[in-house]
């Protein structure tokens, strides 16, 4: 049983590459918002109500260094999954004597469009 059998009225047959697109809007909204509440936090916590002080220089440095790792971590995640979402794509990896290969992308649609014709 499919998502489709559940849901038949409220899902659009879209194919698979306008799924792909929409997850990419949605990855890239979500992906703005949590990067603007994380900005947001990193500035609150790198000014606090008594002010900078020199005792506080080695936290600011640390607060802002985490910062920006949590923030280009984030940002790798977002493009990864619009990548994941809008190209065509091949991952393959191999542990020991298993194996596995995915793949997807604009290839799905040339396939369907061959059968098609």
């Amino acid at each position: 049983m499919s998502l489709r059998d559940i849901l038949p009225a409220r899902l659009p047959s879209w194919p698979p590459r306008d799924w792909r697109a929409f997850a990419a809007l949605v990855f890239s909204v979500a992906g703005a918002v949590v990067l603007t509440a994380f900005v947001w936090w990193g500035v609150a916590q790198l000014l606090p109500a008594e002010g900078w002080t020199r005792a506080s220089e080695v936290n600011r440095a640390t607060t802002i260094r985490w910062t920006l790792w949590i923030a280009m971590g984030s940002i790798g995640l977002v493009l990864l999954g619009l990548g994941f979402a809008v190209t065509p794509r091949k991952l393959q990896g191999k542990s020991g004597d298993k194996s596995f290969n995915f793949e997807g992308g604009d290839t799905e649609r040339e396939k369907a469009d061959a059968n098609v014709s």
